[in-house]
């Protein structure tokens, strides 16, 4: 999954059409949906690799959002996450932009705006 990421990153230096990740989605989508994984995936640091992925390539880019919708879902579906773990990646970062971008859907930063919530109540 880091290396899609990767490869739309180099792709859209190149300005070439960045696919990668879009034909990738939702086997990472199923992958995070199996609960017995959760645990492996958190202690492998997945947050870090959703954080990739959250990253926009292009403004008003349709792509994008599919990909923060399906993603945000995820992580408000996925267990275990803790306090450790969102602060040992930049997905807090990531999340917290995605509620100020002026181009992102209303669904996409209200998701946010709830995951912002449940990782501040970890803190208490």
């Amino acid at each position: 999954m880091k290396a899609a990421a990767r490869e739309d990153v180099e792709l859209r230096r190149k300005q070439q059409q960045v696919t990668k990740k879009l034909t990738l989605l939702n086997e990472f989508v199923d992958a995070l949906k199996k609960r017995y994984l959760h645990r492996t995936l958190l202690e492998r640091n997945v947050l870090d690799v959703i954080a990739m992925w959250l990253q926009p390539a292009v403004k008003d880019d349709q792509r994008n959002c599919l990909i923060t919708r399906g993603l945000l879902r995820s992580l408000l579906e996925m267990s275990g996450i803790t306090q450790a773990h969102v602060e040992r990646s930049y997905i807090g970062q990531v999340v917290v932009a995605i509620t100020k971008r002026a181009h992102e859907t209303n669904d996409n930063k209200l998701m946010a705006s709830e995951l912002i919530y449940r990782w501040a109540r970890l803190r208490s």
